[in-house]
């Protein structure tokens, strides 16, 4: 059954067959690859834009904190404010503390206020200002961490200020330490602001909608033409994450980017690569057809030859330029021509064979004629003598 089988199947169908496979193959390693091209371009551009929230973020912040420090800087010059701390007159600083709060609750479109706190040389706590938050709580500090560091500096270290984002009550806070005493600090200011409202402004450097959630996922701040749930597809969302010194998320920094004209321009470079590809491959596999054609002609050829030399007719088949067939060609035309001699030579031995035959037969015939004349003469003379 096998063999039958094997024997059903001809080259030229094994080689087309082979042909098929290999460009249903190519085909589909090219669409493969162009969808992990794809796949790739998207995560490298989501990537991209990761890392241009996260230096964007940066600057922000960066800028918050001199916005942060200028105003702790332009705080502590006040005489009042100093004589206050000094003297420990807490109803003196609260007002006045409150007051610069109302000034400076909103600056520049950049710096969202929440808590003032006066610490001692020590960095104990001495009283704080929160105007317009529904809570003043003295027992958790915000950027505990920073007040460790900043309580351990030393020497000059003590006056320069500090920055660092941290968290209240889970809410994202970002705080500046500004000394207050010029060479000779004598007391330390706190500024707490809210990092979020700083980040909105990454909308208008980006050009894309944003959306800003806590840790846990709460949404601090959406754009209003942030995507729904049915357009997210057309749009690619990357993130950065803000963490604290102890590496806890808090807050997350999305950016929904169209990608539409990337798509696009994505498609169309797909579309050459796979044209470009398409064409190739057609060319290739037409030279394989082509190569194929070339050495089937002359094994076409040879079976033509084989028959006919079966029936006793010498055919010579013509020599081609692949060299494997071509040796079997030679190798063909020497055999069927030595064929062909020996079949001669056999019909010329079987020609003189009849021929001797022939003779042969005619010798006996005139033997016999001159047998049977000679008996006949031998009767006569015996009769002749008889009668005389």
């Amino acid at each position: 059954m096998t063999a039958l089988f094997k024997k059903s199947i001809s080259l030229r169908m094994r080689l087309i067959s082979g042909i098929l496979i290999v460009s249903l193959v190519g085909f589909t390693m090219l669409i493969i690859t162009a969808t992990i091209y794809r796949n790739l371009a998207y995560q490298n551009q989501r990537s991209a834009i990761t890392e241009l929230i996260g230096l964007k973020v940066t600057n922000i912040l960066e800028e918050l904190s001199d916005i942060s420090k200028n105003l702790g800087l332009d705080l502590q010059t006040d005489i009042k404010l100093r004589q206050a701390i000094k003297s420990a007159d807490l109803k003196t600083i609260q007002s006045f503390l409150d007051m610069q709060f109302e000034r400076y609750f909103v600056t520049s479109g950049m710096l969202k206020l929440q808590d003032i706190y006066i610490f001692d040389n020590n960095f104990a706590f001495v009283t704080n200002s929160s105007r317009g938050n529904s809570y003043t709580e003295y027992s958790k500090l915000p950027c505990s961490t920073m007040l460790s560091i900043a309580k351990k500096r030393v020497g000059a270290e003590r006056l320069k200020p500090m920055s660092q984002l941290c968290s209240k009550q889970n809410e994202a806070r970002f705080g500046v330490i500004v000394p207050v005493g010029s060479l000779n600090p004598f007391a330390y200011m706190l500024i707490v602001s809210d990092p979020a409202f700083s980040i909105i402004q990454l909308e208008q450097t980006l050009g894309d909608p944003i959306k800003i959630t806590r840790y846990k996922g709460d949404v601090v701040y959406q754009s209003p033409v942030w995507p729904e749930e049915y357009q997210l597809e057309d749009f690619l969302i990357a993130s950065h994450t803000l963490r604290d010194p102890n590496g806890s998320t808090i807050l997350k920094t999305h950016a929904a980017r169209d990608i539409e004209p990337y798509r696009q321009q994505l498609f169309n470079h797909a579309f050459v690569i796979i044209l470009v590809s398409t064409i190739i491959f057609t060319l290739v596999v037409a030279g394989l057809i082509y190569t194929l054609k070339a050495s089937l002609r002359p094994l076409d050829e040879l079976q033509t030859a084989a028959a006919q030399l079966s029936k006793g007719n010498y055919v010579k088949v013509s020599r081609t330029s692949i060299p494997e067939i071509d040796i079997v060609i030679q190798s063909f035309n020497k055999m069927a021509e030595e064929i062909t001699d020996l079949i001669k030579k056999l019909q010329s031995e079987i020609f003189e064979h009849k021929k001797t035959e022939k003779n042969l037969k005619k010798h006996q015939h005139d033997l016999s004629l001159a047998r049977d004349q000679a008996f006949a003469a031998s009767r006569a003379k015996s009769v002749f003598l008889a009668n005389m």
